[in-house]
C-alpha cells in the first residue's frame, strides 16, 4: 500500500509541476520530517490524501489550523498555479498563521486589490508577491529564533551545572 501511495503522490506532483525538493518542503511543513523514508505508512497515506485532495478509504485528512473551507480548494478553480498555492500553504503552516490572519495580511498590505477573500481570485502575479512577502516573514521568524538562543549548548551546560543532580554528584557542592 505504501508503494501505491508513493506512486500516486509522485504522479500528482509531476502533473502539478512540483519537483522532489518541493515535496520534501511540504513533508517538512506538514510532518516535521525530512524525507518519505522517515514517515510512517499512515503519514504517507495521509500525505497522499492531502496532495491529491481526494479522500482515501479510512483516511480523513484535516486542514492546516483547522480551517478546512479555506485551505482545501479545487485545483480547477484556482487562478494562481497549483504549485504557488501549495507553496503558500506550506509557508503559512511554517509560520502558524490561520486563514483569518492570512486574509487580514493580504488586505492590509493590498496584495490583491478588491479581494473577495477567496483564494481562487488570486492571480499568478499576485501570488508571486504574496509568496515573497511570506518568505520574508518566515525568514525573519527564523532569524529571531536564532538570535534568542545564541549558544544553546552553553545555556544547557549552565542549567545542568546548577541542577540538583549535578550538585549531588559532586558531593553536595
Amino acid at each position: 500500500m505504501r508503494q501505491k501511495n508513493m506512486r500516486a503522490i509522485f504522479a500528482v506532483a509531476h502533473n502539478a509541476g512540483l519537483d522532489e525538493d518541493d515535496l520534501h518542503r511540504l513533508i517538512s511543513a506538514k510532518y516535521n520530517k525530512e524525507k518519505f523514508r522517515f514517515m510512517t505508512d499512515d503519514e504517507v497515506a495521509d500525505f497522499r490524501a492531502y496532495v491529491c485532495k481526494k479522500p482515501i478509504a479510512g483516511y480523513n485528512p484535516t486542514a492546516i489550523n483547522g480551517d478546512s473551507g479555506f485551505w482545501f480548494v479545487e485545483a480547477e478553480r484556482l487562478t494562481m498555479t497549483l504549485p504557488q498555492w501549495i507553496k503558500i500553504k506550506a509557508i503559512l503552516h511554517d509560520i502558524k498563521w490561520t486563514a483569518a490572519k492570512f486574509s487580514n495580511w493580504v488586505v492590509s498590505h493590498k496584495m490583491v486589490p478588491f479581494w473577495s477573500g477567496k483564494v481562487e481570485d488570486i492571480y499568478p502575479y499576485q501570488a508571486r508577491g504574496i509568496i515573497a512577502g511570506l518568505e520574508r516573514i518566515r525568514t525573519a521568524m527564523i532569524k529571531k529564533g536564532l538570535r534568542g538562543n545564541k549558544n544553546p549548548a552553553a545555556a544547557h551546560d549552565k542549567e545542568f551545572r546548577e541542577s540538583k543532580e549535578f550538585k549531588e554528584f559532586n558531593g553536595g557542592e
